[in-house]
């Protein structure tokens, strides 16, 4: 997880630095073709927006994307850690947990991808 918190972190500093969430060209396949937004669209902008600080500019682009790359950054950092004291971090999801999660995980889903279609991103 420390590897892609910390490519994230380099893609979201190339991203602002060349300002690619202002190009004003789509680089979603799915909306290209439906017109309709993907469940990440947005992401992209969260992110530059991420790494300006703009926590409500970000989580406007794409809530769950943002939430997501927010709780990534932590994750990365003691995963990081934990990795130079030669440990890892590990979560132990049991069988009724692993049940579970689908049906706390899906709904979500739906509701961000309901809300980005609601915007129009």
């Amino acid at each position: 997880m420390a590897i892609f918190g910390a490519v994230t972190l380099v893609l979201g500093a190339v991203a602002s630095l060349i300002h690619l969430d202002a190009w004003g060209v789509p680089m979603c396949v799915f909306k290209a073709t439906t017109g309709y937004p993907c469940m990440t669209c947005g992401g992209t902008r969260a992110l530059v927006r991420l790494s300006h600080l703009d926590l409500s500019g970000a989580l406007t682009m794409n809530p769950m994307v943002a939430l997501g790359f927010m709780l990534l950054v932590p994750w990365a950092l003691v995963d990081a850690i934990l990795f130079l004291r030669g440990q890892a971090l590990v979560f132990d999801v049991g069988p009724r947990l692993g049940r579970l999660l689908p049906w706390l995980i899906i709904p979500i889903v739906v509701a961000n991808w309901m809300y980005l279609i609601s915007v129009g991103r």
